[in-house]
């Protein structure tokens, strides 16, 4: 065997031994969440419907109430969020708003068709009332033909194509899972790290992000605010623990212990080609998650 091919057999051994992991002196974060959901433990979150807007129409369902219940099933198909109805006990607090409902017919092959469509957002607030995410939801006419639904029922199927897609995957985002950093070992050019977080929520090769968390004092104001700044990204590598898993990320990544880590929802490359073609295409072949 000549010189070359050892030394081709040297490197795709060394390539497939495993990276020895070796410890590394990781500092600990000066402020550390309290949050249950930042250490393991699920969202609580309270939903309530504004019912201050909204075109009136000949219908016999109460749409409000429609609106919020998808929005709570939305938010307990992501597998993070608790819902409470204590206000005050509540993480986050969500508001469903319907704003309009509008209602019409076309003729078309000599078919007639009901047409339905609303408009409307979800808001989100923190424990202070403090509005920190706006996601507003239209697009969504929705065609039955005459003899298949009633006005009631188109309306349904409007709201399941608007908060079915684009808002759960905005609140899927908003309420991912998130795990508070323990340890960590230096392996090779990267760092292995541990975090809290329920491993049911996460597989392997999943993207991570890492949050660093600041307390800002204004003086002027004489508060305080809590700055969420990401660091880096990173890879599970480990979810065989039922509550505490392992990533990889770069080694020169300013990490410290109480950072935490949170699951990156991207969109899918099937999705994104999706997109590419049309909202309207992707939703015609994507299951929706609420239904």
């Amino acid at each position: 065997m000549n010189k070359f091919l050892i030394a081709l057999l040297i490197v795709f051994i060394s390539s497939c031994a495993a990276v020895k992991e070796e410890p590394f002196s990781m500092k600990t974060s000066a402020f550390i969440p309290n949050e249950k959901y930042c250490r393991g433990g699920n969202y609580s979150v309270y939903v309530f419907a504004n019912k201050s807007l909204i075109a009136k129409d000949n219908v016999k369902v109460d749409l409000h109430r429609i609106t919020k219940s998808m929005v709570e099933r939305a938010l307990l198909s992501i597998g993070t969020v608790d819902l409470t109805k204590v206000k005050k006990e509540a993480d986050y607090v969500v508001e469903s708003i319907l704003e309009t409902a509008n209602y019409g017919k076309k003729t078309a092959d000599g078919q007639r068709y009901h047409i339905a469509s609303t408009t409307g957002s979800v808001r989100i607030y923190n424990k202070k009332g403090q509005l920190i995410k706006d996601i507003p939801f239209d697009n969504n006419a929705k065609e039955v033909s005459v003899q298949s639904a009633s006005r009631d029922t188109i309306y349904r199927e409007a709201l399941y194509a608007s908060i079915g897609y684009d808002v759960y995957d905005s609140l899927e985002n908003f309420f991912s899972p998130k795990g508070l950093i323990l340890s960590g070992k230096k392996a090779g050019d990267s760092y292995h790290l541990k975090a809290r977080l329920n491993s049911g929520l996460v597989e392997v090769d999943d993207e991570i992000e890492v949050y660093a968390i600041e307390k800002l004092d204004n003086s002027l104001l004489k508060i305080s605010e809590i700055n969420h700044k990401k660091i880096c990204d990173g890879e599970v590598i480990d979810s065989s623990d039922s509550s505490v898993i392992e990533v990889s990320v770069d080694n020169d990544c300013k990490v410290k212990k109480g950072y935490y880590i949170s699951k990156k929802h991207d969109v899918s490359f099937i999705d994104d080609s999706l997109n590419f073609l049309g909202k309207g295409f992707n939703k015609m072949l994507r299951k929706n998650p609420i239904k």
